[in-house]
Order: C-alpha cells, then sequence, then structure tokens
C-alpha cells in the first residue's frame, strides 16, 4: 500500500495517510545530506542532488519513456 514516486522532489516530506507509516506515496529520501542513493531499473545507481529540479526528476521516473530530460 505504499508508493515510490517522483512527483515530490528528493529528500522532501512525503505525503501520508494520516500518519501511517504503511500508507502514503513516498519519494526517495537519504540520511545523506545532499541527495539519495537510487537504483535504477536497468541496474546502474546514482547520488542524485536533492537540488534535482522536479521536472528533471519527474523525467528520470517516468516509466513511459520517450520524455526528453529538460538541461
Amino acid at each position: 500500500m505504499t508508493l515510490s514516486n517522483n512527483v515530490l522532489p528528493i529528500n522532501r516530506n512525503p505525503c501520508t495517510n494520516g500518519g501511517s507509516q504503511l500508507l502514503g506515496a513516498w519519494t526517495a529520501g537519504s540520511r545523506h545530506a545532499d541527495g539519495a542513493h537510487t537504483l535504477f531499473l536497468d541496474g546502474h545507481v546514482a547520488f542524485p542532488s536533492d537540488t534535482l529540479s522536479r521536472e528533471v526528476w519527474r523525467v528520470l521516473g517516468s516509466r513511459n519513456g520517450g520524455e526528453i530530460v529538460p538541461e
């Protein structure tokens, strides 16, 4: 019932359902300063910065593909 998403920027507060730890929409987060270790479905691991724009983060998390990553 917990879903990860790329709607919220990295290391931002999640959307919870009544404060429940099991229900909500969670974004990538980490106790590391300035970003989060992220495993991509192609198998590579990266450390995107939490200053990455929301638009770029959303494109990177798309499952549809074909989007152009803005500069």
